[in-house]
């Protein structure tokens, strides 16, 4: 699944990379075709990049815990954890 919305969001940047071509401006078919495809893969990758932030959260409060000395640190770590595993 993780593969899929990897795809999904490369298309996202490509289309948009398109949207900015020349080419593509003159040529209202494609450029209307790219707009459709865009919105429609929009909420997709949105979905998925806050996902990853969320786990990227999850694993620099995980690392703190582990790792870190500083016991309020550890403190702020956990409860962060807590409220993104909830």
């Amino acid at each position: 699944m993780i593969k899929q919305l990897e795809e999904i969001k490369a298309r996202y940047e490509e289309i948009t990379k398109l949207l900015s071509s020349e080419v593509v401006m003159k040529d209202k078919e494609k450029l209307i075709s790219l707009l459709k495809e865009r919105s429609e893969l929009k909420d997709i990758v949105s979905a998925y990049t806050e996902f990853q932030e969320f786990e990227k959260r999850i694993i620099e409060a995980e690392h703190i815990i582990e790792v870190d000395k500083d016991e309020e640190l550890k403190d702020m770590a956990r409860i962060e954890l807590n409220e993104l595993k909830e």
